[in-house]
């Protein structure tokens, strides 16, 4: 069985036997699903199960609570595309960007959220990454 056959049948399973886990689920509370999760369930010796885990088996980076949602059939797992749509337009909306901005914070997000490299040089602050050719058109269009 794949990893992600073998997480969503043992969270089923532990939604069946932990009753608390299975409200935390239903009330979607994501806060008490992490914290349910870190402590009874990731790091165990059989699957070693762990959210950068089942980021990179589903090739998403979502929250650990979509994956229980998904796993569970409560909600569907939102594609990579969507979260970085979501992620831009909170931002976008948080700080009142112009369109040109925006697409700027698009093409950083989404080179983030697609090449693993490109994230570790950027969370060690090596900005090199925006010399890529996405980003030289967007400033040559910006002029």
């Amino acid at each position: 069985m794949t990893f992600r056959g073998s997480f969503e049948r043992d969270i089923a399973e532990l939604a069946k036997k932990d009753a608390e886990f299975k409200e935390a689920v239903d009330d979607e509370d994501d806060d008490a699903v992490e914290s349910i999760l870190q402590q009874r369930f990731f790091h165990k010796p059989e699957m070693f199960y762990s959210s950068d885990k089942l980021v990179r088996s589903y090739g998403v980076p979502a929250p650990t609570s979509a994956f229980v949602y998904n796993a569970l059939g409560k909600k569907p797992l939102p594609s990579k595309e969507e979260l970085v749509s979501d992620t831009v337009d909170s931002i976008a909306a948080q700080f009142n960007l112009r369109y040109h901005e925006q697409k700027l914070v698009s093409a950083t997000v989404s080179l983030l959220a697609d090449d693993p490299e490109s994230l570790e040089k950027f969370l060690q602050g090596d900005m090199t990454i925006f010399t890529s050719s996405q980003f030289t058109q967007l400033a040559d269009c910006q002029r």
